[in-house]
């Protein structure tokens, strides 16, 4: 048997079968193992009437959303307008709407609103170098948590470029905001599309210079 999983029937119970030729009821019980204690809720359950007292946590929660989205939306807006006259005016032929202060800010805000607040401590850093920058390198090498890991740390890094699974680009939304900041979609099973990835990440590599984005990648692939 499996570890923390136990299986029964009622003849388990009475040493034999007291009800002969009729269906059973098949028990199952299991114990759950390396459970993290962030990821136990210990919260009340609540239902019925009382559930109206939540309510205005809803509504309040919905808003923060539409104003952070019309934030955030508004901010690419701008940002596509700065980036498009820098580079018509060639004071700037590589200008890109992810390198927009007014877009990261705007991104950032849609996150705040929506009640995400990420923190990153950086470890000292030795040899004269920024240890905030993160365009002090070419690669970014991330575990996969959760499915949002990759607009959090967009926010957090200043836009990076992305290495994102088949259809991240088709995403209602989502979708043009990964076309405009360079994201580069991988198709797991298809044996070309991680040849042509693994390309592109060395060709990133080998054109990357100081102070450039660098290329957020999470080898697991998924969360």
């Amino acid at each position: 048997p499996m570890e923390g999983l136990r299986v029964w029937v009622s003849n388990s119970v009475f040493g034999f079968d007291p009800a002969r030729l009729r269906y059973k009821t098949l028990c199952v019980e299991y114990r759950i193992a390396n459970v993290e204690e962030r990821d136990v809720s210990r919260g009340n359950f609540v239902e019925g009437p009382s559930t109206l007292a939540m309510a205005p946590v809803f509504v309040g929660k919905l808003l923060a959303n539409v104003v952070g989205a019309t934030v955030a939306v508004g901010g690419y807006g701008v940002a596509k307008v700065l980036s498009a006259a820098d580079r018509k005016s060639s004071a700037d032929k590589e200008s890109e709407i992810a390198d927009s202060v007014v877009f990261q800010t705007a991104f950032s805000a849609w996150l705040r609103l929506n009640g995400i607040w990420p923190s990153v401590k950086y470890e000292p850093c030795n040899n004269g170098c920024e240890d905030h920058n993160m365009r002090q390198t070419p690669i970014i090498v991330c575990n996969h948590m959760s499915y949002i890991d990759g607009l959090v740390l967009a926010a957090v890094f200043g836009a990076p470029k992305i290495i994102a699974k088949q259809g991240t680009k088709h995403t209602p939304l989502i979708g043009q905001f990964a076309e405009d900041i360079g994201v580069i979609e991988v198709d797991r099973d298809d044996k070309a599309s991680r040849r042509a990835t693994a390309q592109a990440i060395e060709e990133h590599v080998r054109q990357w210079q100081p102070g450039q984005r660098p290329l957020l990648l999470f080898p697991e692939g998924t969360t």
